[in-house]
């Protein structure tokens, strides 16, 4: 296991946004960064860095945490591989206690796959540089398809042998399980290899880590199908994935575009001629998961398909996937016959460019020129070709580019602008109502999976219930203080934790929220044992609830969605943004008596609950002491609300 010293040393060298730049691409906004969240569909960026306090932020999805929590969630790391992974990006040496074999059997699933593809990964790499039949058969036809050594290294490049028992037999040798094997696609359910006698195409994650492989036949007169792909697993999902993209994304950055091209060979020979800014779908139709990948890094991809019937199919395909996504497109049409591994080869890297300076064509220009090819100039196929330009213009959200490309149709085509536009509302209207469509069947797919049915969400005799979340705002309202000022002095040495806490240390079990509790707790340990923890403290503990919850209250999740709601019942000022040093101690102050008031309503409430049980009981004696203290107890709210400067309007729902 990792010694704490070398955990401690982890957090203190690492920045989040070194972390998670690497996957997402991230442009300054003020004193923060900004990106479109890897965690879930969005258009508009929502994703937030903040350099100042270390962590990230989606206010779309809500997922947030610091550069361990980012590992975990996008690459699946276990916590001490996502250490690992941070301490590589610093070269920070890795101190180690005892690890035994029995924590090491203990390791979750994912992990054990994951080791199960590394020895993989390395065996077939092994077969390729150093057995006879690797250099001869397999080395040999690479080289002859003009890749170069480097090249075949840097995609790691590997050989399964003829031998169908070679590396299941291995692998079982070294202890590894069987159905890991069989899960993975490495192993037939007959216990023979999965990949024999083929070149190995290992697929990379983003960090590098291989997790899954596709293999190429070496014999063209074999009926075998000309490549074998990995099934999906715990660890593989082909719709998410493209091959090089380990290797591509900072090329991609930098170029702010990014080939996308249909097979990996094509992929490694750009590559190999300096064009890096290149995937491809591995192996399957491109998808909108895919797209959003390349989103992360640029807003524009540029195709460059096979120029047989397939390659052209699939380039109308892509076309309306990528304007869906709200990026642009551009292709590259390549003379007949050609595929982009030979023609870069034969081209190189200067001639490539120059062609597709020349050659570039947007996707009107594209689909007019394969109309034109293809289907001839009859009415009825112009008409068609009209309504296909005009459904992948409605994909377009910008109005002012929409507008573009209706002009240009309509001079390309002859036709009146407005027929165009009109036209173009038909289409609009369709799309608006398909995503209406198809937003009701997320909503109740989701119901569906979080067990509501249509319209049950409130507790059937019970009348409105209030959102449990919504009970705890004001515990929140106490975190979110207690972090963001917790380790500041208020006077006579008295920290703003230790104020809180000895304002509410009699209450803490009375908390709803554990996570706020758990929280709480830390700050009560700490006030007795007279130590100072501030938000450093929970971004960096090991309980991950923990870790989420003082991230969450850290941050302005929930400005705004109940503010109202005080204003309007109590005529006060929330005040939940981050106030300036000066303001810190009002900021506190108010939270306590937000805390306070609370309180007092709901035992108002509970209180008033009991009387109306005790007057149908019939128990009048009882009725008359609860009306006592239900006096009371609205005395002592009227007190906090008036101290407060808070208006109570009479015959509220939480009056006498």
């Amino acid at each position: 296991m990792i010694s704490q010293k070398t955990i401690g040393e982890i957090f203190d060298r690492m920045e989040v946004r070194d972390v998670i730049q690497d996957f997402v691409g991230l442009k300054k906004r003020g004193v923060n960064y900004i990106g479109l969240c890897p965690f879930h569909n969005e258009k508009t960026p929502s994703f937030t860095v903040s350099p100042s306090k270390n962590i990230y932020k989606c206010f779309g999805c809500g997922r947030g945490g610091n550069g361990i929590d980012f590992l975990m969630e996008h690459e699946a790391y276990s916590y001490p591989e996502a250490l690992r992974y941070v301490a590589r990006l610093y070269n920070i040496p890795i101190e180690e206690t005892y690890r035994s074999p029995e924590v090491v059997q203990e390791s979750q699933r994912k992990d054990a796959l994951q080791i199960v593809n590394d020895f993989a990964q390395e065996h077939y790499k092994h077969n390729l540089w150093n057995t006879d039949a690797g250099k001869s058969i397999a080395l040999g036809y690479l080289k002859e398809r003009g890749f170069i050594e480097k090249t075949i290294k840097a995609f790691d490049l590997g050989y399964a042998h003829r031998d169908r028992k070679e590396l299941t037999n291995q692998a079982l040798q070294k202890s590894y399980k069987k159905e890991y094997l069989q899960e993975l696609g490495l192993t037939t359910r007959n216990d023979q290899d999965f990949f024999s006698n083929r070149i190995i195409f290992p697929i990379h994650s983003l960090s590098g880590k291989p997790i899954a492989f596709a293999g190429r036949i070496l014999h063209t007169q074999s009926k075998a199908p000309k490549y074998l792909n990995s099934p999906e697993s715990e660890i593989y999902h082909k719709r998410k994935v493209l091959f090089g993209l380990d290797l591509a994304r900072k090329s991609i950055r930098d170029e702010n575009k990014c080939y996308l091209v249909e097979g990996y060979t094509d992929v490694m020979m750009m590559h190999q001629n300096g064009v890096e800014n290149v995937v491809a779908t591995s192996g399957t139709a491109l998808t909108s998961d895919q797209i959003r990948l390349i989103k992360r890094y640029t807003d524009t991809i540029h195709l460059i398909f096979d120029s047989d019937a397939a390659g052209t199919k699939a380039t109308l395909k892509a076309i309306d996937l990528i304007l869906a996504e709200a990026m642009n497109v551009k292709i590259l049409p390549l003379p007949e016959g050609q595929d982009p591994d030979g023609f870069i080869m034969a081209k190189g890297h200067s001639g490539f460019q120059k062609y597709a300076e020349d050659q570039l064509l947007d996707f009107l220009s594209f689909k007019i020129q394969f109309h034109d090819k293809d289907q001839g100039e009859d009415p009825v196929s112009q008409s068609e070709l009209i309504r296909n330009i005009l459904s992948s213009i409605a994909l377009i959200d910008d109005g002012i580019t929409r507008h573009l490309y209706i002009r240009e149709t309509a001079q390309v085509m002859g036709l009146p602008e407005q027929t165009l536009v009109d036209e173009l509302t038909i289409h609009l209207e369709k799309r608006s109502t398909e995503e209406k469509r198809d937003r009701l069947r997320e909503v109740r797919r989701t119901r569906r999976e979080e067990g509501i049915s249509g319209g049950q969400i409130h507790s059937p005799g019970k009348g409105s219930q209030k959102d449990p979340e919504e009970n705890t705002l004001y515990e929140r309202d106490i975190i979110r203080a207690l972090i963001q000022h917790g380790h500041k002095s208020l006077e006579d040495d008295l920290t703003v934790a230790d104020f809180v806490i000895e304002n509410i240390e009699d209450v803490i079990e009375h908390f709803q929220n554990e996570d706020y509790k758990n929280i709480l707790n830390h700050y009560l340990e700490a006030y007795h044992n007279e130590k100072t923890i501030d938000f450093e403290y929970f971004n960096r503990s090991e309980d991950a609830a923990l870790r989420k919850a003082a991230i969450d209250a850290h941050t302005e999740k929930y400005d705004g969605e109940y503010s109202q709601n005080w204003i309007d019942m109590w005529d006060m000022d929330l005040q939940t943004q981050p106030t300036p040093d000066k303001n810190y101690q009002k900021d506190v102050q108010q939270a306590l008596m937000r805390f306070k008031l609370r309180k007092a309503m709901d035992l108002c409430v509970s209180n008033r609950q009991k009387i109306q049980e005790l007057q149908k009981a019939g128990k009048m004696d009882e009725v008359l002491k609860r009306l006592v203290v239900q006096q009371k107890l609205l005395q002592m709210r009227d007190a906090i609300a008036k101290e407060f400067k808070t208006i109570v309007v009479k015959g509220s729902a939480h009056g006498a």
